[in-house]
Formats: structure tokens, sequence, C-alpha cells
């Protein structure tokens, strides 16, 4: 069915799932009836080919139909398919991250779903010819594919805000000792990405491993258990199954992030240096950033991204014609983990 709504705020999220992907598309389909008419999340590469991540993605759509509460008020929920590689790459990324995500990028977990993945110029589209809806962005993967989007001319004042997962400001990055996974993927996207914003004048906030790092909001052992216990005291066991696989103690994902044996870049989990001594759900500050922006320090801070993805602060002397100077928000900080923390069960105990 293709939805009328002509006034509609859709929730754009891109996303390559991946286990945080996972966590925060569940997360903000649970939440986004709070602001949202329809969510629309497309498939992007990043923790896999697109082709994998798009599976994952039908796999999260069918759980969410089966395990939502029978009270529990949803928006419509659409699938695409988006990139397979960056702007300046004629190969589909072909990559894939099981050693941190699990098998097929997501623990194993699958489900048959009777949905089919459409093309994403399908959504834009449908945002383009309808004359009051507007859209709300979140990238949780390579940004190649808000790039597309945000470069049509008929997306000029449909697009509202861009929230991008990525970038580290003054932590070592996960790539390498500077740069970021997600935003090292297509360093040239992302310029593009903010360029649009500055003449269009679209906030664009920026959710950097800086904050997704913090140790206050690190996924514990202790803090999980209470994650569990407390899904399974509202009723949500099955939910709770669902979180005890993806991020569990026993999970590939969080023995990923507390065993000294693992590298990613530069970092040697558990990170002892800022007493960080769980798994980092990245995408689910980032989802929550956008969803409660109230909870986050976030600052306007003057950066510049370079080709290799990296992405600092920076003076107008150092801009030149491929890269610019660019003012944007930065989430630093979190100014209450425990409503961070209560607002995700809230949101997940919205499953069976």
């Amino acid at each position: 069915m293709t939805p009328e709504n002509t006034s509609a705020t859709h929730l754009v999220i891109n996303t390559d799932p991946g286990i945080d992907d996972a966590v925060a598309v569940l997360t903000a389909t649970a939440a986004a009836s709070e602001k949202f008419t329809e969510i629309d999340s497309i498939a992007i590469y990043g923790n896999d080919s697109t082709k994998q991540t798009g599976k994952n993605l039908l796999t999260l759509g069918a759980l969410m139909d089966e395990l939502r509460q029978s009270d529990a008020s949803f928006p419509e929920q659409f699938y695409y398919s988006g990139a397979e590689q960056a702007l300046d790459k004629k190969l589909a990324y072909s990559g894939n991250a099981d050693f941190i995500m699990g098998a097929n990028g997501m623990e194993g977990l699958q489900r048959s779903s009777s949905r089919t993945l459409e093309p994403s110029e399908i959504i834009y589209d449908r945002l383009a010819t309808s004359q009051k809806a507007t859209a709300h962005v979140i990238s949780l993967g390579a940004v190649t594919e808000l790039a597309k989007m945000i470069a049509r001319p008929d997306m000029e004042g449909k697009v509202k805000s861009v929230t991008v997962m990525g970038g580290t400001l003054f932590e070592e990055g996960n790539f390498s000792m500077n740069v970021e996974w997600n935003l090292s993927n297509d360093p040239q996207a992302l310029e593009r990405i903010l360029r649009s914003c500055d003449s269009r004048g679209i906030p664009f906030t920026l959710v950097p491993i800086d904050l997704t790092q913090k140790p206050k909001l690190g996924l514990t052992r202790d803090r999980f258990e209470w994650l569990y216990k407390e899904l399974q005291l509202r009723g949500s066991n099955s939910m709770a199954g669902i979180m005890k696989t993806l991020i569990g103690s026993d999970s590939t994902y969080y023995k990923f992030f507390i065993s000294p044996e693992n590298t990613r870049g530069n970092r040697r989990p558990p990170y002892n240096r800022i007493n960080f001594n769980g798994a980092a759900i990245h995408d689910l500050t980032a989802q929550l950033v956008q969803l409660d922006p109230g909870n986050f320090e976030i600052y306007p801070m003057k950066v510049m991204v370079d080709q290799t993805g990296a992405i600092g602060t920076a003076r107008e002397y150092m801009a030149n014609k491929d890269f610019g100077l660019h003012t944007i928000q930065v989430a630093m900080d979190v100014k209450d983990p425990e409503r961070y923390w209560q607002k995700t069960v809230n949101y997940l105990s919205l499953y069976r």
C-alpha cells in the first residue's frame, strides 16, 4: 500500500544492520509514533554488503511485525534498498564485520519476510510529489545514500534535519588513529552533504564516537542484566531473548569489546585508558540523540573533513576547493545516563 498522507512527517533511517543498528531500529520504530507518521528504512553498505544488510533489515521488519504489543501505536513502516558503494567506486562493497557482529552481520538472527525492498528512489519521489510531506534523516552507516538523497533538487525544503553517527574529534578512531569507520567509507559524500546542508539551511548533527564510547553509556554486564530482567518484568520476554542474542554477554558483539585479544583500528578493547568496560551501542546513542536531544550536550563547532574521512575542528584558512569549513552541531556528552537507559527499555518493552 502506498500511503496518501500528504502531511506526513517521515523518519528516514539509513542503516546497515549490524548489531547496534538492529537495537537502534527496534528502538526508533517503537519511539517514532511520538514524532513521526511514517518510518522509511533504507539498507546501505557498511557493516556488510547492501545485499546482506537488506536481508537483515527485512528480518528486523518481520520481528517488529511479529512482536509489537497489541496496544502499541507504531508508525507505518516501509523498507528500501540504497547505495551499494561509495560515490567514487564502481564495484559494490562486499566486506563484512562478522568478527564483530556475528554470522551474517546480526549474530545469525534471521526471519522470513513477505516484504520486499524497493529502490530508495521511490521514497524520494513520494516525498517530492507530496506537497506537505517532510523528512528527518538519520544515517547509521556509510553516508553515500544520504548524499544521493540530499543532492536531489526536489528534496530542497523536504529535509528538515540530518543526524549522522560517525567521526571522532578528540578520541582515537576505530578505523585508524583519527578516522571512524562510517565516515571512512565515503568522505566525498560527507562533504557533499555538509555543503548541501549549508546552502539549504538544514540542521546537521554529528554523533561521534567521542559520545558513543562514553563509559557511562557502555553496556556493561550489570547494565545488560538490568535491561534483560526489566524487559522480562514488563512481559517482553521475546524481546529480552533477542537482546540477549544480539548484545548479551555471550554475544560476538559483547565479547569483541571486552576481549583484550581483539583490535579495531588503533583501539584495543577494553579501552582501559577511558575506563570503558562494556559494549558501545553506537547507533542506539545516535538514534536517541535524534529522538531526545534534550538529554545530550550538543555544541556548535566549525569542522572540516579530509580525503581519509577524518573530521575535526578547523579554521577558515584550512579550507580548500575539495573540502570546506562547515559549522555543525556535535553531540559530545549525555546529561542523564539513567534517562538514556530508561527510555531504551521503555521503547523496547513495546514489543512482546
